[in-house]
């Protein structure tokens, strides 16, 4: 841990992240106004009753932003749950028992991973329909092939192992060997994985808003902010360049932290980037 702490970009990325989602959890206590409150003239600048001027209709444009931050922490955490309990539990169960129900959910697997992520996700919407619940569990579904795959390379490799051989011998049953055995020797590309999807959540979710599949209005997402932005760049260019901003910073940090983590916890990856 100590030479995470030691990598300056890791560090800083990990400030710029903290600070964002600082901001979001304390939205309520920070801001002045509700998140669908009209407060003004519409279209206003940044002034000192507000930080970053209003919208089209007159509301905060800074207290959006920090609560359009919190749905999309509380997306990409909750989506990043889904992906990992389905994809660690169909991993494991593939790895372990292999044979025909190996081939079977690799197969499932491969059919998710044959459509590109956003496609999969805007068809897993147009079937449950715009909803910050549904955007959650579409962005869960998304990512489960790829907690699969590194999950079943994991067990391949550790299934065969003395100290799972041990715990058979002792009358461990498969689920006890599977999950109290196995899977804690999987977690260090699962953590990795996990800053990753993460990421890739936050990411999706402001695509999906962006093209009015995901968080429905008044709620504020940074996606449909910045689709509302589009308008008015030349009379508020703050509207979109600050929820683009949030979206690029808090997507950069995290992939940094991922890459960073990666090579901590694998020092083969850190030497071939050298």
């Amino acid at each position: 841990m100590n030479k995470l702490w030691k990598d300056t970009t890791a560090l800083a990325s990990m400030i710029i992240f903290g600070c964002i989602a600082a901001l979001a959890m304390l939205a309520p206590v920070i801001t002045s106004y509700r998140f669908d409150e009209i407060v003004d003239a519409p279209l206003l600048s940044s002034s000192g009753a507000h930080l970053l001027g209003t919208d089209e209709i007159g509301r905060d444009i800074f207290t959006r932003i920090v609560f359009a931050g919190r749905v999309s922490l509380i997306v990409g955490v909750c989506s990043t749950l889904i992906a990992m309990a389905g994809g660690v539990a169909l991993g494991l169960i593939s790895g372990y028992y292999g044979g025909k129900i190996d081939t079977l959910i690799s197969r499932f697997l491969d059919g998710l991973l044959a459509f590109p992520s956003i496609i999969l996700a805007l068809a897993v919407m147009a079937v449950l329909g715009p909803d910050i619940y549904n955007a959650m569990l579409a962005i869960g579904i998304v990512s489960i092939p790829i907690f699969a795959r590194i999950t079943r390379s994991s067990v391949l490799t550790l299934k065969s192992r003395e100290f799972v051989e041990a715990s058979r011998s002792m009358g461990a049953g498969d689920a006890r060997i599977m999950f109290s055995v196995i899977l804690p020797n999987c977690l260090s590309p699962l953590l990795v994985q996990i800053s990753l999807t993460f990421a890739s959540a936050v990411l999706t979710e402001a695509a999906l808003s962006f093209l009015g599949l995901g968080v429905q209005p008044p709620t504020p997402s940074w996606g449909s902010m910045l689709n509302a932005g589009r308008s008015f760049l030349s009379q508020a260019p703050l509207y979109s360049i600050i929820a683009g901003s949030a979206v690029f910073l808090t997507v950069l940090c995290l992939n940094v932290l991922g890459d960073s983590l990666r090579d901590l916890l694998d020092p083969r990856e850190a030497k071939k980037r050298a």
